[in-house]
């Protein structure tokens, strides 16, 4: 079949649908892994600001109870309460200092007597807690003070780091309070809070612990978990883009390419003609769809008529063979014979529409008589013989429509068509013809055949003639009407008007 049809033409329509089917289902797949990626994401980025929150809520409360629990040290003596102040604070897991304030600076602490700049309180550090890049002791780190009226403690930022490294890669943790932020890097910034952040705040301590996720950390995950999953949505596109292209230029015909056909004239009449017994003188012709597309090459009916017939355009394509027949026959009507015998072949789906009556009606219409129109029905088709049926059968006898019955005795032969419509003739098949002489019961149907047609006054025409032997036998019982290749194989029309209205041209 791909020999036959039409080329089809790279377009950019055709460009554009083939990228589109095989872009789509990646970018559908990408979209559904990004959210999906970024579901996941946002999970984890709470699951890791919960863990991260509570060991900063632990250190508040720390710090509070131990505020509580030395209070009785401040206003007091530094000589006094400094071996006690010192053991409390290597009883204390996470605080490294433990401070006593007076008038506005530290007068006494566990880590240092005299040192007079690392006594001088700043006056930011209030009721609270507040984050400094360094002091004297730890100038490169940063640390966290939590002040609870005239006790104030110390913590260490690098333990504070700890709790800002998140397991998850993408994921970055920040510890908010008294304005500033403390990052994973260890810097001390102002603090900043983005509307794509998730953010736990405290009430009670005023700390928060901020949680966002890295810019493009959902296509790591994407093309680090997720990669054998858009390997197969690109695989996907790329298989229904190379089906469509398949099926683009595909041997297989369609609807449209029919009706293409058919409104560019490409589907023309072909000519098979009939000849009298004698076989000199042409009685009839049968008419014959054949579609010579664009490349020239010429396309079998038994590869487009199934596909008319099944798409319900068949009475179109009739509708357009014989109307192309008629202008070529009116062209000719002065050099036609007269009563000469035209025949075309009706599908079943064409007898169930009236529209076929005005087509025969058109059909006849300027010929002057000339031509015998015929109608051949054939047994393949399986007609139903219902009242609808037979009056359009009748309808078209009456407007001068002449009947046959093709491939007569083949595929069942149902004689009800015999009994309800006064058929015209009955065309021997080939399948029975090329059985003449072999020995077989081939002639005993012809026989049966003929002395049926003979009762119902219905003459006989013979197709498949191949050879003088099969044309002698049918002669000796008085078939007069001879089709086949013996004497012409199909041709198109304008060749078969030249070579028999014209045979001096």
């Amino acid at each position: 079949m791909s020999l036959y049809r039409p080329k089809r033409k790279v377009t950019l329509r055709f460009v554009v649908q083939t990228l589109l089917l095989a872009a789509l289902p990646s970018l559908a797949g990408l979209g559904m892994l990004y959210f999906s990626a970024n579901s996941q994401m946002q999970k984890q980025a709470h699951k890791e600001l919960e863990l991260s929150y509570k060991h900063f809520d632990k250190i508040f409360a720390i710090a509070d109870k131990v505020a509580v629990d030395n209070r009785f040290m401040a206003h007091r003596l530094c000589a006094q309460i400094l071996p006690e102040l010192r053991r409390e604070a290597t009883r204390q897991l996470y605080i490294r200092s433990i401070n006593i304030i007076g008038n506005n600076k530290i007068y006494c602490s566990s880590v240092l007597e005299n040192d007079e700049e690392y006594l001088k309180v700043s006056p930011e550090v209030q009721e609270g807690g507040v984050l400094v890049p360094g002091n004297v002791i730890t100038p490169n780190s940063s640390v966290l003070y939590i002040r609870h009226g005239d006790i104030m403690m110390a913590i260490d930022g690098r333990l504070l780091l700890s709790f800002l490294q998140s397991s998850v890669s993408g994921i970055r943790l920040y510890f908010v309070v008294g304005g500033r932020e403390l990052h994973a890097s260890g810097w001390v910034y102002p603090s900043t809070f983005s509307e794509q952040s998730i953010i736990k705040s405290s009430k009670e301590t005023g700390f928060s612990v901020r949680a966002s996720t890295e810019p493009g950390a959902e296509w790591n995950i994407i093309f680090g978990s997720y990669l054998p999953l858009f390997f197969i949505f690109g695989l996907t596109g790329f298989v229904a883009a190379l089906f469509y292209s398949k099926k683009y230029f595909s041997a297989e015909l369609t609807e449209k390419d029919l009706r293409n056909a058919i409104s560019k004239g490409e589907i023309i009449p072909w000519a098979q003609p009939i000849f009298d017994s004698s076989g000199k003188e042409i009685w009839g012709v049968e008419i014959l769809a054949r579609w010579k597309n664009q490349e020239g090459k010429v396309i079998p009916p038994d590869l487009f008529i199934p596909l008319a017939e099944k798409s319900n355009i068949i009475m179109e394509l009739t509708r357009s063979l014989m109307m192309q027949t008629k202008e070529v026959f009116s062209a000719n009507i002065n050099l036609i014979p007269h009563d000469f015998h035209v025949s075309f072949n009706i599908s079943n789906r064409c007898c169930k529409t009236d529209a076929l009556v005005g087509v025969c009606q058109q059909w006849l219409q300027g010929m002057d008589n000339k031509l015998s129109l015929t109608l051949e029905l054939t047994e393949r088709d399986s007609f139903q013989n219902s009242a609808h049926f037979n009056v359009l059968m009748e309808t078209l006898k009456q407007h001068g429509v002449k009947l046959a019955i093709d491939d007569f005795g083949t595929a069942g032969s149902n004689l009800d068509y015999l009994k309800e419509v006064a058929f015209d003739y009955i065309k021997i098949d080939k399948s029975y013809v090329a059985g003449i002489g072999s020995g077989t019961s081939s002639e005993h149907i012809i026989d049966n055949i003929l002395d049926l047609a003979q009762r119902l006054g219905m003459d006989v025409i013979a197709e498949g003639i191949e050879n003088a032997e099969q044309v002698d036998h049918l002669k000796g019982k008085h078939v007069i009407h001879f089709q086949g290749y013996l004497y012409s194989a199909p041709v198109p029309l304008e060749t078969f008007t030249l070579k028999y209205f014209h045979p001096l041209l």
